[in-house]
């Protein structure tokens, strides 16, 4: 992506739209050029012209919801558990929810449905805690949202910066940072059996 100036600055672009410009990066060598008026945003190319529509706001104060500090790391294979979120999300309700539950060196991803059943998936994970007698940690996530960052992301492992299961998830690479806020999870039968 080729930008001759940065016409972005102090502007609201539609996440679709960003969605879009991280698609056709993907997806070839060509060359894009940005540009915006008053109210939309262009890119476009020998091949393509492609605009927006503006967001009319004030952008949010982002950074005081960016934990600066986490207590707990998980580094995971970022292919097997995006496929293992995919395969999962099948068979959960409209939420998406899944509850991400790390063991010492696993994380078993569980989502429930109380139409078409539980679907569970193992996968590894070096999981580790600033508290040395914790031994588990169990948070959840909208399983849509974990992809939406998945898929943008490059390297062959991911790791969450984690605090406690209300607090923001963290997940960086290079010179992004991506912020996934956690659901209250609705327990499944077999949570309920191991508090039992």
């Amino acid at each position: 992506l080729i930008r001759d100036t940065n016409p972005l600055r102090g502007t609201l672009v539609p996440s679709e739209f960003v969605n879009t410009i991280l698609r056709l990066r993907r997806n070839g060598n060509q060359n894009y050029r940005l540009s915006r008026s008053d109210s939309t945003i262009f890119i476009y190319s020998e091949e393509l012209k492609i605009h927006s529509r503006l967001i009319d706001g004030e952008f949010p104060d982002y950074a005081s919801v960016i934990p600066t500090t986490h207590e707990r790391t998980a580094i995971m294979d970022r292919h097997k558990l995006y496929h293992a979120i995919k395969r999962i999300t099948l068979m959960s309700d409209k939420s998406n929810q899944i509850c991400f539950e790390f063991n010492g060196d696993r994380v078993l991803l569980t989502s429930a449905n109380p139409d078409a059943g539980e679907a569970r998936e193992e996968l590894e994970s070096h999981y580790e805690s600033n508290s040395p007698e914790e031994t588990s940690f169990i948070i959840g996530f909208a399983g849509k949202y974990v992809l939406d960052v998945l898929e943008v992301l490059e390297n062959d492992q991911v790791m969450f910066l984690m605090n406690d299961p209300d607090q923001p998830l963290r997940i960086e690479e290079k010179d992004s940072t991506h912020i996934i806020m956690p659901v209250r999870l609705i327990e499944s039968s077999q949570q309920e059996e191991r508090k039992a």
